[in-house]
């Protein structure tokens, strides 16, 4: 298996447990504290992001021998946001036709090849 097979299988396992997480939270805010949905999905989302960072940095791109910087987090987190947006407007746009966690189920198939490239590409790339 070549590096970058490697890196999406592993980002992938990743990003389950990461989407578990994130679906957690989300039904932990949304249906247990009755929170609005699109701020539960945005509060689940930061929570579940640093969570990947994290995994994704030191297991998937081992990327961990640099030390942690903000800036590095930082653009993670700019990257990433697209699947946020990917996800907010999947909810917004769905949650009248379908479940929302339906809804959000979805948004997170459609943010996999996103967060992946940018992730290689603009976080953890080799020098």
């Amino acid at each position: 298996m070549n590096r970058t097979a490697l890196e999406f299988f592993r980002f992938g396992l990743v990003g389950l447990v990461n989407t578990s997480v994130d679906f957690a939270i989300f039904l932990l805010l949304y249906r247990g504290l009755d929170a609005d949905p699109l701020a539960a999905n945005c509060i689940a989302f930061l929570i579940a992001v640093t969570n990947s960072y994290l995994l994704n940095r030191h297991w998937t791109f081992r990327a961990s021998s640099a030390p942690l910087s903000m800036a590095n987090y930082a653009r993670f987190l700019v990257v990433n946001s697209g699947g946020l947006v990917i996800g907010t407007l999947a909810i917004l746009l769905l949650k009248g036709l379908l479940l929302v966690e339906w809804a959000k189920l979805i948004a997170a198939g459609l943010t996999l090849i996103w967060n992946f490239s940018t992730s290689k590409l603009l976080v953890f790339k080799t020098r």
